[in-house]
């Protein structure tokens, strides 16, 4: 009741173990709904109104008495100062220590050593539950999507900001698939993968202060490195699938072959998407991402429930073929409501040079289908890192090219269909039982 625990960034105390009867040096604050982000929702289950759930772990907001902690870049409040420090404690829900040793080891790698990456502060075991201690973050992508522009409404300022976070997103995971001996020194070069990208892991650390717009401030990083991995070269790309496990919307088309390779391409895929709902956030402001999300639902694998991930799959028909002839065929393609998406987005009054360059770098080069068994022509991280050194170099350059509407429409866009054939052999057996028990026909492809 006496020793409570402090904690520190510092390599003796970066891990603690706690019996259960430590009292933990906080209180927990009341937390408010998360603005319509669907990434966590308020319970009373293991901690009360003040806690967070997902689908692995528990999330609190506390205060840390600011006698018991000690973080580099972090400073500890004055008596005077009416600023309050908060933090996130993450408690998983199993006691997987190997799980627990790898998201760790994921976020020590990985996190926080450059701009747009989670940190890491601490983590403890209190009473057999393993625990992460990380900043409080205002909220995540989905939530800040959904927060009222107030009456500067879309502005230069809050335009450029985000130009600068989605450069900056873009140069964090170029660093993360390639960070090298950054990470293992001249141990030999790393690769590593994200691997659950979406917006709900995409979080908003809000700066303090006045700045150009209420929403352009402070950073916006990558978090949750629970499915991450770090592989040398020759296997970066060669762990076999037996389920991709991210998140079924931003899922890549490849993920429903059998024995695929996991690899990089994943990531470039699920941010494609999260750009994309992005840019539909930039022309047509709160509200527009949820539409887009409604334009994309649709019967999957013949299944009738609804999802919506950005793909389809497609049966090809050949000419005389008959079902008693013929295995059928499928071929993946973008979901026509998402190409028809991107149009009305290039077309839209509210489009400018800068909307039309982001939307044909997510349509030509991250939106991109899996040929054979490697998505190579999906565009890897440093490549693409370049056209995104590109577009905010045009921004900084001129005003005009990211506020000024685009002055002509543009007709019959190049579409991001590929047409790559994928045989029934190559399919998982998962989906293969799901198209055979299905009750709703697969569109025909007419590529």
């Amino acid at each position: 009741m006496v020793f409570l625990p402090s904690f520190t960034d510092s390599k003796e105390l970066y891990h603690q173990e706690f019996d259960s009867d430590t009292v933990m040096p906080w209180h927990e604050c009341p937390l408010l709904q998360m603005d319509g982000s669907t990434s966590w929702t308020a319970t009373s289950t293991d901690g009360g109104a003040g806690m967070l759930s997902g689908g692995h772990s528990f999330v609190s907001r506390v205060i840390i008495h600011d006698g018991h902690y000690k973080f580099r870049g972090i400073p500890q409040p004055s008596p005077s100062s009416q600023h309050v420090v908060t933090f996130a404690v993450k408690k998983l829900k199993t006691q997987d220590e190997a799980g627990f040793n790898k998201e760790v080891a994921m976020l020590r790698n990985l996190g926080g050593k450059k701009a747009h990456t989670v940190r890491l502060l601490a983590t403890f075991r209190h009473g057999g539950v393993y625990s992460l201690l990380f900043p409080w973050a205002e909220c995540d992508l989905l939530a800040y999507w959904h927060r009222d522009l107030g009456p500067a409404g879309m502005s230069d300022g809050l335009i450029m900001w985000v130009v600068n976070q989605c450069h900056g997103l873009m140069t964090a995971l170029e660093w993360i698939h390639n960070p090298g001996r950054d990470v293992l020194g001249p141990k030999g070069d790393m690769y590593g993968r994200h691997g659950d990208i979406k917006p709900e892991n995409i979080l908003w650390y809000k700066e303090k202060g006045d700045g150009p717009h209420p929403l352009a401030s402070g950073q916006l990083v990558f978090s949750d490195f629970g499915l991450s991995s770090l592989n040398h070269k020759d296997t970066r790309s060669g762990i076999y699938n037996t389920g991709i496990l991210c998140t079924t919307t931003y899922a890549p088309p490849e993920s429903i072959l059998e024995n695929y390779k996991i690899s990089q391409a994943i990531d470039i895929w699920a941010l494609g998407c999260v750009f994309l709902e992005f840019a539909t956030w930039i022309v047509d402001g709160p509200g527009s991402v949820d539409q887009f999300m409604l334009k994309r639902m649709a019967p999957h694998l013949r299944s009738p429930t609804k999802r919506d991930v950005f793909w389809e799959l497609q049966e090809i028909k050949s000419p005389g073929s008959t079902p008693e002839n013929t295995a059928p065929q499928y071929v993946a393609v973008v979901k026509p409501q998402v190409v028809e998406w991107i149009e009305s987005l290039n077309n839209s009054p509210r489009a400018t040079n800068f909307i039309r360059d982001f939307l044909q770098i997510i349509q030509q080069h991250m939106l991109v289908i899996a040929v054979g068994d490697e998505p190579r022509n999906r565009a890897r991280a440093t490549p693409l890192k370049s056209k995104f050194d590109n577009l905010k170099r045009n921004c900084d350059r001129d005003w005009s090219y990211y506020m000024a509407k685009a002055n002509h429409a543009i007709e019959n866009p190049r579409p991001v269909v590929l047409q790559p054939e994928v045989v029934p052999r190559h399919l998982s057996i998962a989906v293969l039982e799901a198209i055979n028990r299905g009750s709703v026909a697969i569109p025909q492809f007419r590529g």
